[in-house]
């Protein structure tokens, strides 16, 4: 049997201990989807990497196949089914970001409040010349490089390596690496042979913006271009910030590189 006064001794731990639970569950609740949409992040980005090179190479493959031929329909079928798979890829990582963030027409909307100041709207849309660019660009007027030499960072080795079959197939020399540290170190090396870099914003150790930023402080004129499986408002925020003015969506097609990277050399 506890002595009477052991009893009484240990009541306000027992209390204390709820009312610390109690206290905490809210901040439990605010955290759990915080960390469901960190965890729901990180995956569908390895999904989106996976199903980027499913689809590029998929449609590599698409032009050699003979029309009507029984490899041409399989190759589409499955380009069919990797896209509704990214179409899921994107729900998981709209639904997972934990924020007012939406894709909006291409663009995306940053949302914040402070109680009793109002609220912040921050649009971001993609950048657009004019309203000739949209007219549709046959495939005898994809331009082509002159030799230039890109550096492309991607992590996921199979998106590097065909970003650097697709600029080489364009007409550029190509130095591809799979961490932002190994291009980093390559391009301070020889900072003036890159006519541009090429670079994925998510990667283990060093991002694509961070990345970009460390090369401007060597050299400031560096053309640079990102490009993304999920283009949202951080993104753009950030790409902005280093001073990036466009953002290509994974997965890349072959038009749109050339004529992002033309307009970025200045020969469009």
């Amino acid at each position: 049997m506890i002595p009477t006064e052991h009893r009484q001794q240990r009541r306000p731990a027992a209390h204390t201990a709820l009312r610390w639970r109690s206290d905490d569950e809210p901040r439990h609740r605010t955290r759990r989807p915080e960390a469901a949409g960190t965890l729901a992040g990180g995956i569908a980005h390895d999904f989106d990497n996976i199903l980027g090179a499913i689809l590029g190479y998929g449609e590599m493959a698409l032009e050699d196949a003979p029309s009507g031929s029984r490899l041409r329909r399989a190759v589409e079928n499955m380009l069919a089914a990797a896209e509704r798979g990214r179409t899921l890829v994107e729900q998981v990582l709209l639904l997972g970001s934990g924020d007012a963030r939406e894709l909006v027409a291409g663009g995306a909307v940053n949302v914040s409040s402070t109680p009793g100041a109002g609220s912040v709207f921050a649009v971001y849309l993609p950048q657009t010349d004019n309203a000739e660019k949209d007219e549709p660009v046959g495939e005898a007027d994809i331009p082509q490089g002159q030799g230039e030499r890109i550096l492309v960072v991607d992590d996921e080795a199979a998106l590097a390596s065909l970003l650097e079959r697709i600029l080489s197939e364009l007409g550029y020399r190509c130095d591809g690496f799979t961490s932002g540290a190994a291009a980093l170190q390559a391009f301070c090396a020889a900072p003036g042979e890159y006519a541009a870099v090429i670079t994925d914003e998510r990667m283990p150790g060093m991002w694509g913006t961070a990345l970009i930023h460390e090369m401007r402080r060597i050299r400031a004129d560096l053309p640079a271009l990102l490009v993304s499986g999920h283009v949202g408002a951080g993104l753009l925020a950030r790409a902005h910030e280093v001073g990036v003015p466009q953002v290509l969506a994974k997965p890349l097609a072959r038009r749109d590189v050339a004529v992002a990277l033309a307009r970025l050399l200045g020969r469009r």
